[in-house]
């Protein structure tokens, strides 16, 4: 366990609760939910879970949930300037969509239906605000989740009315003009209704970007001129009242295209990409006695996005992409104890995307190269157990069976053992299976424009066989030590590759890969309010047909999180530091680096007024990341030092 003090809060605890003046034993014992989809002791969890809170998302400053997973044992994350990507324990595809993490927000899924995306870049559609906690689980997580669930769950449980108690207004500006705001109001009823509404925007003009690749007098000598701006909008929704729940979001993302990927000109203004995310959830909860309980979701989400790409045939043409995804469906749970021993879980999911369509043309003058219509059905049935064998011992086991329009019958099994071995200490031995199916994109988008992509209908799913043994153990009162020793084996992985018959990309189950390494993870908190959060990650992931190292596969990681108050309580710094080895890139290779981040928070300079100072990337480092098949560089340069102020006033 990665994060102690940051773990979900049991009953009677507000998010802002400092943990760390709790007991370690209690802290281990407090409630999670994502493993299993029921609420269990984070030490009988069948996962070496990670949580963060809202008051570690103060404390280091964090502005993207990209922020926040990175600083998680065993994952990184790239950025090619248009997406930010996630890695996990040495596997992420450059160019991918992080398509093998399956994203959820107050457990409904959001990756979209037509990319199977999990946006956690400034695409993600919740201002980081508003999230109470983020709990991350490793490993297959498709017995539980269906497809997606390939490297891991990612579950962001949101801020409650009560959380806010009044009406709240926060501003930030920074580096290069950047600037955001937010409203929010937020409250509780004595009857125990809850409700917030929120707003936010922001705008982040970025800063001109060179690029040796394109250095030459007809492109302007490499250098793309305003073009790496990024634009948001986002509002958010939530309200409960008893058994029932609903929650809305929208979130809205335009962001400049520096990198002229797809081939397309160099330092053309209007390449841009436009994201927009909408989801509306509706939740019953209801207690059918002391043992059982049923619930049921219903859901909607919608995801378009528009592609702006600029090429000289001749004449200079804007040729446009054109996505528009919409899905209903459903989900009913039924959690019982009835049973001595054992707490049984079955489901069902039911999932309609009912438009998944692709269009790409050139806008002036007309023509059309893709004209994509689709839809697909998806129905999921899972069961699991969890069965106590003896005082200690716990055997956790779990099923899953997945069939969609585009894949037949997929089942997706999982199996723990945990044993509870003397007090504070905790092993944990876990197998699984999952899979990840074919998207609607990489299976059927086909257009012989400039930078174009070949249909492949013939796509597999990719699957994975994971293998972890995990040990949790107390040291002293207030310390952790958690290591974790696994195996990852990958088969039909779906690559992007270059065909040389038709010089058009295509995507292709081209390879097998696997996984070994270790997590080193320790937590320690002392009198006074310091804490310290540390990992370290050694891997290596090899292509198994060619025996080679995998492309973006950093064999070590290293994370430092530390926050101490200078004053009392009210003012605290933070400190973090980051460590991510050489990767290797389609050319040449991408260097390891160091990254240092302080944040100086002050949680009273008035009555109700907080204000923090952040500093990324301290020390000033040029460091790079790996680039994707799409574009002509090899690497991505990253940003140098940026700084952010931010202010927050509440009005209770």
């Amino acid at each position: 366990m990665f994060a102690l003090g940051g773990l979900l809060i049991a009953p009677g605890l507000h998010a802002e609760t400092d943990l760390t003046e709790l007991p370690l034993e209690q802290l281990m014992q407090v409630q999670v939910t994502s493993a299993s989809k029921y609420a269990q002791p984070a030490s009988e969890a069948p996962a070496n879970m990670s949580v963060i809170t809202a008051a570690d998302i103060k404390a280091y400053g964090w502005r993207t949930l990209a922020d926040i997973l990175r600083s998680l044992p065993g994952l990184y994350t790239n950025d090619d300037r248009s997406y930010t990507e996630l890695g996990a324990r040495g596997f992420l595809r450059a160019g991918d969509y992080d398509t093998r993490f399956l994203l959820l927000i107050d457990g409904y899924r959001t990756n979209d239906s037509i990319f199977d995306e999990a946006a956690i870049g400034t695409d993600f559609p919740i201002d980081v605000d508003l999230i109470d906690r983020v709990e991350y689980v490793p490993g297959a997580g498709s017995a539980v989740y269906g497809s997606n669930a390939l490297f891991g769950v990612i579950n962001v449980i949101t801020r409650r009315g009560g959380d806010i108690g009044g009406v709240q207004a926060s501003a930030s500006t920074g580096s290069l003009q950047a600037r955001e705001g937010r409203v929010t109001w937020g409250d509780r009823a004595q009857g125990g209704a809850e409700w917030l509404l929120s707003a936010t925007i922001g705008d982040a003009p970025g800063r001109d970007l060179y690029f040796a690749e394109f250095d030459r007098p007809d492109t302007n000598h490499g250098i793309a001129v305003g073009m790496d701006f990024d634009r948001r909008k986002q509002v958010f929704a939530k309200g409960s009242a008893g058994e029932f729940g609903l929650t809305f979001a929208h979130g809205e993302r335009t962001k400049g295209t520096p990198t002229a990927p797809y081939d397309q000109l160099f330092n053309a203004s209007q390449s841009r990409t436009v994201d927009v995310r909408d989801s509306l959830n509706a939740t019953w909860q209801h207690a059918l006695d002391e043992a059982s309980d049923v619930s049921a979701r219903v859901y909607w989400g919608r995801y378009t996005s528009r592609g702006d790409y600029v090429y000289d045939y001749p004449p200079v043409t804007l040729n446009r992409d054109l996505y528009d995804s919409a899905w209903y469906g459903t989900e009913l749970k039924f959690v019982t104890r009835r049973i001595e021993r054992h707490t049984l879980v079955i489901g069902t999911e039911l999932q309609r995307d009912y438009r998944d369509a692709m269009r790409n043309f050139d806008v002036s003058p007309y023509r059309s190269y893709l004209d994509d219509h689709r839809n697909n059905s998806r129905v999921g049935l899972y069961a699991q157990d969890q069965f106590a064998l003896h005082p200690g011992w716990l055997l956790d086991t779990a099923v899953r069976y997945d069939r969609s329009t585009f894949v037949p019958g997929i089942f997706s099994p999982r199996v723990g053992l945990i044993w509870c071995a003397a007090p504070g200490t905790t092993l944990k031995a876990l197998y699984g299976m999952a899979y990840r199916a074919p998207n609607v994109y990489e299976l059927y988008y086909q257009t012989s424009a400039p930078g174009g992509q070949e249909t492949n209908a013939g796509l597999a799913a990719e699957r994975i066989r994971t293998y972890e043994t995990v040990l949790e153990q107390q040291v002293g009162v207030a310390g952790k030590a958690t290591l974790s020793v696994y195996q990852n084996n990958v088969s039909d992985l779906i690559s992007q590759m270059l065909d040389p018959n038709t010089g058009l990309l295509v995507f292709q189950n081209v390879a097998r890969a696997r996984t070994r390494g270790a997590e080193l993870g320790y937590e320690q908190s002392w009198p006074g309010g310091t804490r310290l959060r540390g990992s370290y990650s050694l891997q290596r992931s090899t292509d198994l047909d060619s025996g080679q190292t995998l492309l973006n596969s950093p064999r070590h990681l290293a994370k430092l999180n530390v926050t101490t108050p200078l004053w009392r309580d009210d003012v605290r710094l933070g400190l973090e530091a980051q460590y991510v080895g050489s990767r290797l890139a389609q050319a040449g290779l991408a260097g390891g680096f160091w990254l240092a981040n302080v944040t100086l928070l002050a949680t009273r300079l008035a009555p109700g007024l907080e204000m923090s100072v952040s500093v990324y990337n301290l020390f000033d480092r040029r460091y790079a990341d790996p680039a994707g098949p799409e574009l002509t560089q090899a690497v991505i340069r990253q940003d140098g030092r940026t700084f952010r102020l931010k202010l927050t006033q509440t009005f209770r």
